[in-house]
């Protein structure tokens, strides 16, 4: 374990941008987009996603990269300090005990083949 606690990410919490990626997925139906514009989608990753050493890369698999097409945002990070089921909107910021900035790395290409 590398310190850190669970790692949740609140994705499509932007119309647009949900829409974008939806144009990249004939599989999604517009249904499931504007559904999501209503509620972002949680999901978890892996502690060993975080990078203390600010080192990043594609991996790499029988010599090769495993994807032709990493897409990148800044995300805005925060630390949750302590517990926080069923916090009202008007108390959530007295859970934050700290903040930074993110680099979220996608494979478009291996997630699309995954899907």
């Amino acid at each position: 374990m590398n310190g850190f606690g669970t790692v949740f990410c609140v994705d499509k919490n932007y119309p647009d941008h949900a829409r974008e990626m939806a144009s990249w997925d004939p599989c999604i139906p517009g249904d499931v987009v504007a559904r999501h514009e209503e509620e972002p989608v949680i999901f978890m990753k892996p502690t060993a996603s975080i990078s203390t050493d600010g080192r990043t890369s594609i991996p790499v698999f029988d010599g090769r990269p495993v994807s032709s097409s990493m897409h990148y945002e800044f995300e805005l990070v925060l630390l949750i300090g302590r517990n926080a089921d069923f916090v009202s909107i008007g108390n959530a910021s007295s859970f934050i005990s700290g903040y930074g900035v993110g680099l979220d790395m996608t494979l478009r290409d291996v997630q699309l083949e995954a899907k």
